[in-house]
């Protein structure tokens, strides 16, 4: 079995798709019962280019530990799943959450093979559960009961509590970064809990916005910058708060280092470029480098660093200051209230007051 991803040239009802996973057999032939499940069902169940490479992936490790021990995935038993569960957390040493995410993508597959008769019985089957949200009692508390499907091959997981830097491990950062441009961009994760991916790829335009906004409201309001859907998780756009010190920063470092990354983009590309960052060989930046860059500095100053580490920072100080968990769900961009939840076991103790003032203290912490 191998694996490609469609290009510009893939469109379903005329609109173009990048990165729909295609599967072949080692002759070349097309999988079209496992394509279809990629092109009619999930696209519109998980709408990132990067879940669908990974649950893309995640398939191929089956069909290939399927073949591996002679199992035909549509006669699957329920034996043969527990086998591959068992096989990824003893052998691959997965976490649990990854195998969890494994068998809950191939029940999603299962469920769509069954519909279209390709297999007579679906081998993960769900269950109905109950369980109960977290309210304020009222007479109306029986309408927190809450329903979800579960499966028998669920892994118990440990959920770890979200790591986050201290005071002195942000000084220590930011006594070594040596870049502007990686400055910056810790400066707007800590300030905006924005994910790597959304930090590396702003576009310009937002960036232009930001900075005619910060002159019209003035240096004592925070800005508040629409993140374009296209950029994050899930496709959902959100709104996030940026200080106005960052901005006037992000201003100076677009008019005297950018320009001439800009220079050599469009002598490589032969147009304007639409994000923001680029590299000084006139490329668009990748979130994969940022990670490269914070654990290389992480190293070196002996602090266990990642960019989602800063994310956690920004949400731990979040809830600290205004036990606002609903707000904190819409800033993070959450789809699912039950994961900000993390925040509320982790709350620091309020230094800082409000969140402008959390942005100043990270505009002391964090020069540029």
């Amino acid at each position: 079995m191998e694996l490609f991803f469609t290009d510009k040239n893939f469109s379903i009802a005329g609109t173009p798709f990048i990165g729909v996973p295609f599967f072949m057999d080692a002759n070349y032939r097309l999988q079209d019962e496992i394509n279809d499940f990629f092109s009619k069902v999930l696209i519109e169940r998980a709408k990132s280019p990067q879940t669908w490479k990974s649950y893309a992936y995640w398939l191929l490790d089956f069909f290939k530990w399927a073949s591996a021990n002679g199992v035909n995935w549509k006669r699957i038993t329920r034996q043969e799943i527990v086998a591959y569960r068992n096989w990824s957390l003893e052998e691959c040493n997965l976490k649990p959450s990854t195998v969890n995410g494994r068998i809950t993508v191939l029940k999603h597959f299962f469920d769509y093979a069954e519909r279209l008769n390709i297999i007579k019985n679906n081998p993960i089957n769900s269950k109905k559960s109950t369980g109960f949200a977290t309210a304020d009692s009222d007479f109306l508390a029986h309408t927190h009961t809450i329903y979800y499907q579960r499966n028998d091959f669920t892994v118990k997981e440990n959920t770890e509590l979200p790591k986050f830097f201290s005071d002195d491990e942000l000084n220590k950062i930011a006594n070594a970064i040596k870049s502007e441009r990686l400055t910056l961009m810790i400066r707007i994760m800590l300030e905006c809990g924005l994910r790597r991916s959304e930090v590396s790829k702003l576009p310009d335009a937002l960036i232009q916005k930001a900075i005619k906004d910060a002159f019209s409201l003035g240096s004592d309001k925070e800005v508040q910058i629409k993140l374009p859907a296209e950029i994050c998780k899930g496709g959902k756009s959100r709104n996030v708060f940026i200080s106005y010190s960052t901005v006037m920063r992000l201003m100076q470092y677009r008019n005297l280092v950018r320009p001439e990354h800009v220079k050599k983009y469009r002598a490589k590309h032969k147009k304007n470029p639409k994000a923001f960052w680029l590299t000084q060989m006139g490329s668009e930046f990748q979130p994969t480098t940022l990670s490269i860059e914070v654990n290389e500095l992480g190293k070196k100053i002996g602090i266990d660093t990642n960019p989602h580490k800063f994310r956690h920072t920004f949400a731990t100080n979040y809830y600290s200051i205004t036990k606002d968990l609903r707000g904190l769900q819409l800033l993070l961009g959450h789809s699912n209230i039950q994961t900000t939840t993390i925040y509320e076991h982790t709350a620091v103790d309020d230094r800082f007051g409000y969140l402008a003032e959390y942005h100043r203290h990270i505009d002391h912490l964090i020069q540029s």
